[in-house]
């Protein structure tokens, strides 16, 4: 970590004392204030060795204040808020002044795919988690923050309360590692809840279906459909988009008892029923 530049805290508070602009709730903007955080964020995303890197929600330059040092890379900041975008790009920082969820992905079209950074707005970290996990533009990896409850939801194991689509999507096409947690008083204004930090690399999935865009769009719409009504078994969710004899054609294939629920698949399992029914059925339903 650069020493020459100010604490967090410090460049937060001089960052708000020449600009009358706090935080908005209404976007979900909590600053990061806990400097040992900042610096494993920054080492993690250096390990990828990245030429491009993507950031969402900078604000007031937790990140932002190291990256835009590191002369070798393509920094792309995506901002939501107007009066962070126009103050980033004074400072000669390309930013796309757009929702992260509604910008066209597409454009991440260079010969290195980005590393995407972010302490993510808590309402959209979920949805992009999955958007960029399905989509078939290619990231070299991610490192973002999440309130705990949904990093627990991403890493939890089958059998368990957490389990479900997002745990399922996460680890068929990530793996994921812990990188830091963090408690209520490392951001300004305090949050209600406890947040995580991970890291993303990505998997290469051993199935064709969940190498292309399509499939992997329909595999999402599989997963949403098996996790539809989570009391009730699994060939009874299937139904929606399958016959009788082809799922109970599956399940037999696969050793599956058809008294499963969702929850008690394992995520290899999940990959294996979507492949043998996109095979010998026609899936009716995407999501």
């Amino acid at each position: 970590m650069d020493e020459s530049i100010p604490s967090t805290k410090e460049r937060l508070q001089a960052f708000l004392a020449s600009h009358p602009h706090f935080a908005q709730k209404s976007l979900g903007q909590n600053f990061l204030v806990n400097d040992s955080v900042v610096e494993k964020m920054i080492r993690a995303l250096k390990d990828f060795g990245p030429s491009w890197v993507i950031e969402i929600g900078p604000g007031p330059g937790a990140l932002t204040d190291h990256l835009i040092q590191w002369t070798a890379i393509k920094l792309t900041l995506i901002e939501l808020d107007s009066h962070f975008a126009q103050i980033w790009k004074s400072r000669n920082v390309e930013v796309i002044e757009s929702d992260a969820l509604r910008w066209n992905w597409s454009s991440c079209q260079i010969p290195q795919p980005p590393v995407l950074i972010s302490n993510l707005p808590y309402q959209i970290s979920a949805s992009l988690m999955i958007d960029r996990s399905v989509d078939f533009v290619p990231l070299a990896g991610m490192i973002l923050m999440f309130q705990k409850e949904v990093a627990d939801r991403l890493r939890a194991s089958f059998r368990t309360v957490d389990y479900g689509v997002l745990s399922v999507v996460a680890q068929t096409f990530w793996k994921m590692e812990l990188l830091a947690g963090l408690g209520r008083a490392d951001f300004i204004p305090q949050p209600k809840v406890n947040s995580q930090v991970l890291v993303f690399k990505p998997l290469t999935p051993s199935r064709e279906l969940l190498k292309s865009g399509p499939g992997k769009a329909k595999f999402l719409g599989f997963v949403k459909m098996c996790f539809q009504q989570r009391r009730k078994y699994l060939r009874t969710n299937l139904k929606a988009g399958y016959s009788e004899h082809q799922i109970q054609a599956a399940f037999g294939h696969l050793g599956l008892s058809l008294q499963a629920r969702a929850e008690e698949i394992r995520v290899a399992q999940f990959q294996d029923l979507f492949e043998i029914l996109s095979n010998h059925g026609n899936h009716s339903r995407q999501s």
